[in-house]
């Protein structure tokens, strides 16, 4: 049984900007071919991804681990991974086990595609309201 299911697209906005939608729930049985599936974008020079979260229920200490090495991933290939459409349940989770300022959480794919700019002297990204964090994030509530 499928627990996740994946596709991707480029940013209306750029299209030099990955947007990969998912759903289903983010657990030990999709982490690998999470991983997989993001490790073709990745393979781009300088890769810019947009995970939409919107239809996320669930995310396991594996799924985690699994956006932990997506992350690395991609920076390690001088690009960078946004969220957006996170739940305030999936939040949470991001916030008690203090990742929420290793991802940048943005509220939608407009905002993110603003956020890979950085000639946009003008963006600004206020937090998660409700929520006491540091992280640059405006999320979906």
């Amino acid at each position: 049984m499928e627990t996740l299911k994946l596709e991707s697209r480029p940013a209306r906005a750029n299209q030099q900007i990955t947007v990969v939608i998912m759903e289903g729930e983010l657990v030990v049985s999709s982490a690998a071919s999470f991983e997989s599936y993001l490790g073709e974008i990745i393979k781009q020079k300088e890769p810019k991804i947009v995970l939409n979260m919107e239809k996320v229920f669930d995310i396991s200490g594996r799924g985690f681990g699994s956006l932990l090495t997506v992350l690395r991933e991609t920076r390690n290939r001088d690009g960078d991974l946004k969220i957006v459409n996170v739940s305030a349940e999936i939040f949470e989770i991001f916030r008690i086990l203090n990742f929420q300022d290793l991802f940048q959480m943005l509220k939608n794919e407009e905002v993110a595609v603003k956020a890979f700019d950085p000639s946009d002297r003008n963006f600004y990204n206020p937090p998660f309201k409700g929520v006491n964090v540091k992280s640059e994030g405006n999320l979906k509530r």
